[in-house]
């Protein structure tokens, strides 16, 4: 008789074998461009699962994947006999940029059965320049006036808050942030990530954080803070001269006023033009002194730019004009959708309010290496800062030296 068990347990082979009453499993870990929920998926992405089953020596046969955006199914590749679980790629019609999509997959074992379908997992499209408008259409680079080059470790705040309007629930929000150096972002107080951008000049990189849950909190909340939602970036940039790999910061674009120019004036003549584009920002004036502001160029012709709005005030013969535009600074894209299908979006501009670091908080080395999940304590020396920063038109003069001062690029 143990004989005939053991028997039993090690002879067993061919289909008779394996129909053991098991069954198969909803697949587990679906991962599309072998990430949980990527938000930056370029071109067509590919799915990868585990299939699961209660009996032994199973193997997938067969599988199923559907893609559905705003509650349509976009692609079904059908029953694939396949014992693929990795790398599969997506083959249905192309899909937007910059946005969010559900998938879900099936599988069959080795006698036949259907898996359950997975629980849909999701994920995001990127950004890209190439579409018509392009994908960060609207969006300014943005950073607070300083003088010659970026010589020293200066962090800058930058917030703006937004409303999340209507009664549709919110079903997905975005973050899309691009600085260089060091930034870390904040929404409602809290700090979503820390990250390092490498880039090189000419290079620009960006990325994406998901704050679906802090904008479903504002939607829900009560009293002043009702559907806000406050966006906040801290960062830093600086150069080296080690020779290591991290990039001097450019220099702006520099001159000065050629002509003197009188309040009201839409155009002014400067030394030299080069570098300027239609579009762009300029700071003009000493950063602090009177006069100083920020204008937007609506065309050039030779060394005479004309300006979007008047001169608010009078400008020199010899004043500096410096260029805003990056790649030195900021650049935020915030989207926020609905069950409705409408999408809420706002863009890093002159409505920013963007400030000197004043202090508190994380010294510099702190901030470069800590990991994205911080501490309750420093996340509150953070949002202090913050608050500190942002609180008054004038702020404290003795921690915040341009509070509320508003760049755009």
């Amino acid at each position: 008789m143990p004989t005939a068990v053991l028997l039993a347990i090690i002879a067993p082979s061919g289909a008779a074998a394996y129909a053991d009453g098991g069954h198969p499993l909803t697949p587990a870990n679906l991962l599309a461009d072998e990430q949980a929920r990527p938000l930056e998926v370029t071109g067509a992405p590919q799915f990868g699962w585990l299939p699961q089953d209660t009996g032994g020596n199973e193997v997938q046969t067969a599988y199923q994947i559907q893609v559905s955006g705003h509650g349509t199914v976009l692609w079904d590749s059908g029953r694939v006999a396949s014992a693929r679980a990795a790398s599969v790629p997506y083959a249905g019609p192309a899909l937007a940029d910059g946005s969010v999509y559900q998938w879900t997959v099936r599988t069959w074992n080795r006698e036949g059965q259907a898996s359950p379908w997975a629980p849909a997992a999701t994920f995001g499209t990127g950004l890209a320049d190439s579409a018509s408008p392009p994908d960060w259409a609207g969006a300014q680079w943005i950073r607070r006036v300083t003088t010659g080059t970026d010589s020293v470790i200066d962090y800058t705040l930058a917030r703006h808050q937004l409303a999340v309007t209507g009664t549709s629930p919110v079903t997905s929000a975005r973050v899309y942030v691009s600085a260089e150096g060091q930034w870390q972002l904040h929404v409602n107080g809290h700090v979503v990530d820390t990250q390092d951008n490498y880039q090189m000049p000419g290079e620009g990189y960006y990325a994406a954080e998901d704050i679906t849950s802090y904008a479903q909190q504002a939607q829900a909340a009560t009293g002043a803070v009702a559907h806000q939602l406050a966006i906040g970036v801290k960062y830093a940039a600086w150069p080296v001269t080690n020779g290591s790999g991290r990039p001097k910061g450019p220099v702006p674009w520099q001159t000065t006023i050629a002509a003197p120019a009188a309040a009201g004036d839409t155009s002014v003549t400067v030394a030299s033009s080069t570098g300027y584009t239609p579009g762009e920002n300029l700071a003009l004036g000493t950063p602090g002194a009177p006069g100083f502001e920020v204008a937007t160029i609506k065309a050039i012709s030779g060394t005479t730019i004309t300006l979007a709005t008047g001169l608010p005030a009078a400008q020199p013969s010899g004043a500096p004009v410096v260029s805003e535009n990056g790649p030195t600074g900021l650049l935020v894209k915030t989207v926020v959708e609905h069950a409705d299908g409408r999408a809420e979006t706002d863009v890093s501009s002159g409505a920013w309010q963007v400030t000197k670091s004043c202090g508190r908080g994380p010294k510099p080395n702190t901030f470069r290496f800590r990991a994205p999940t911080t501490t309750r304590a420093t996340a509150a020396k953070w949002r202090i800062e913050f608050a500190v920063c942002f609180a008054s038109p004038t702020g404290d003069a003795g921690m915040c030296t341009e509070s509320r001062r508003r760049r755009a690029l």
